[in-house]
């Protein structure tokens, strides 16, 4: 319902930062993923999960809002809800070094998105999209402990070098439930404020419902 989308629009964003002119040519194209880095081409990467550390709810008692579908001219009902928790990047390398560097990498692009044209893209990615709101805390960040382990998941005993930066972050989806589960736009939604069991403002019902 979110987690997908969420998901997604982190990575592409990232990838947007790593592309194929990054100032750096070690981590230009780098592999960024929502799936685990089981192959020797996905290290140096980054793997990208999102921990929930708050309850899904909706955005206020007996809320409602509508959107209206462009080829009827009729309006429907939807529902915001929120979620909560940590984005969590997962930096992979094959050497301690390489594991740093792209740590440090990480760092630039997330405590100073607005200080160059290429970090600020994955800033300007998170917020300008419009599907689903996400609003990091990028005033802070964890990086958590580095870790070393023997063993590769394609059969060698090359060393595997991890350590992940986690960004708190909350955010609100729309999601129309009608036929196929789907997020909303969140530019197509309009909000009217009428009390349970009144009927909505004129316009409000776009003619009819589907």
């Amino acid at each position: 319902m979110f987690l997908v989308e969420l998901k997604t629009l982190v990575i592409e964003a990232m990838r947007g930062v790593f592309d194929a002119d990054y100032p750096q040519a070690d981590f230009r194209s780098l592999w960024v993923s929502m799936e685990y880095p089981a192959d020797r081409a996905n290290y140096p990467g980054i793997w990208v999960d999102f921990l929930p550390t708050a309850p899904l709810q909706t955005a206020g008692v007996d809320h409602h809002e509508y959107v209206l579908d462009e080829d009827t001219g009729l309006s429907r009902r939807v529902g915001r809800w929120r979620y909560g928790g940590s984005v969590t990047f997962t930096v992979v390398a094959l050497t301690s070094l390489e594991r740093d560097r792209l740590v440090d990498e990480l760092v630039r692009v997330l405590a100073f998105g607005g200080e160059h044209p290429q970090t600020a893209v994955f800033r300007a990615g998170i917020e300008q999209n419009d599907l689903i709101a996400c609003d990091f805390q990028w005033d802070r960040f964890t990086l958590g402990q580095p870790d070393a382990t023997p063993g590769t998941p394609w059969g060698t005993e090359e060393v595997l070098y991890e350590q992940t930066v986690q960004v708190d972050c909350q955010g609100e989806f729309v999601a129309d439930t009608t036929t196929t589960p789907s997020l909303v736009s969140l530019g197509s939604v309009v909000a009217y404020s009428a009390p349970e069991g009144q009927p909505l403002p004129a316009g409000a019902d776009g003619g009819g419902w589907i």
